[in-house]
């Protein structure tokens, strides 16, 4: 069923919203053939998906408050009688009910909502990582791929919003005596900002990203028959310790201090530990026991510690970005010195938390 609106909206009589949108509602037979026209609509037109309701849209123009805001993902809850397949479609739609979620504050220029919707595809991309024996490779990779490249599209405006609200007030605490200088950096961050958060709005504004969420919205309506139901009704657990023990040793593959690495294996590590994390997130809730918040406290500390570090390592990188001659050098200078002192510092705090987390024994090996 598709239904057609082509006249403003208005809430009461003094706020409109023009509207001009084709409704698909599924009311019986194969959900892939839906997404086949919708998919014909989005190569013959310049479309965008939307994601709220009109009860929403309607509050939003008469209450600017109740207008969506950037949101966090929602906790992952597993029960042991979930099958795999069950487990991945839950999974999955929470992902994607985060990135809708955080859809409109990014177009509305909300450097928190594109940081949100980053870390929604980031999740998606773990799913399909965690389920990869379960999942064709060709599709698996195709969707990784592209989910990756928004990632990639999205972060500058992540970048700029962890500079300016985190990073430049520490730099200007170290140096008061550069006050006019700071400002100079800080005017010149916040239009970075606007233009990186502008862009991130464009790109989920292109048909490219729409064409990418139907496509992918199709391929998990039907990859259950792509697969074969057998694989979708094994046991979730023991697919969730094998899932685990995998990205576990992939995650301490690495055992050199963190001091001694270069910058590119720190952001590597960081990687593999932001794999690991994610897959104890979708899992954890299959276990019960005393062992089970203080692991994930532990995975947690080390990944914020190794983020700090990560945040003045890129300052680095941004500034030095910066078209010549709008900087000062004293400030520059200045910047890739607190950096460096706050890599250090970071990793002090790292070391014993990445010893500590090679030895712990995962809460997924005790015996039940």
């Amino acid at each position: 069923m598709i239904k057609g609106s082509f006249a403003p909206k208005r809430a009461g009589g003094t706020v409109e919203e023009p509207i001009c949108e084709a409704e698909f509602e599924l009311l019986s037979g194969d959900p892939a053939r839906m997404f086949d026209v919708a998919l014909e609509l989005c190569e013959a037109y310049d479309i965008r998906l939307g994601h709220l309701t009109k009860a929403q849209r309607g509050y939003a123009l008469t209450r600017p408050a109740l207008r969506p805001r950037p949101c966090k993902a929602p906790k992952v809850v597993l029960t042991e009688e979930m099958s795999v397949g069950k487990a991945f479609n839950f999974i999955i739609a929470g992902a994607l009910e985060h990135m809708f979620a955080n859809e409109t504050p990014t177009l509305e220029g909300r450097a928190e909502g594109v940081h949100q919707t980053r870390v929604a595809m980031r999740r998606v991309r773990a799913a399909l990582r965690a389920f990869k024996r379960i999942l064709p490779y060709d599709k698996r990779k195709a969707f990784n791929g592209e989910f990756r490249w928004f990632q990639q599209r999205l972060a500058p405006a992540r970048d700029w919003q962890v500079f300016l609200s985190e990073t430049l007030p520490k730099i200007a605490a170290a140096a008061p005596e550069q006050e006019e200088a700071i400002k100079r950096l800080r005017r010149i961050a916040r239009a970075e900002r606007r233009r990186a958060v502008g862009d991130a709005a464009a790109y989920l504004d292109s048909r490219r990203y729409a064409r990418l969420l139907l496509q992918f919205e199709r391929w998990i309506a039907s990859v259950e028959k792509e697969v074969g139901s057998k694989t979708f009704d094994e046991p979730v657990k023991p697919f969730a310790r094998s899932v685990l023990r995998r990205t576990w040793r992939y995650f301490l593959e690495d055992t050199r201090p963190l001091s001694r690495l270069p910058d590119e294996d720190l952001h590597e590590i960081r990687k593999r530990g932001k794999k690991a994390r994610y897959a104890t997130q979708f899992f954890n809730s299959l276990w019960t026991g005393s062992r089970v918040p203080p692991f994930m406290k532990l995975m947690g500390r080390f990944q914020d510690s190794l983020g700090k570090t990560n945040d003045a390592i890129v300052a680095r990188h941004i500034l030095a970005a910066v078209k010549p001659g709008r900087l000062d050098p004293s400030v520059i200078h200045l910047a890739q010195e607190w950096s460096q002192a706050r890599v250090r510092k970071c990793l002090r705090t790292a070391q014993p938390q990445w010893r500590r987390l090679g030895r712990v024994a995962p809460f997924w090996e005790a015996a039940e």
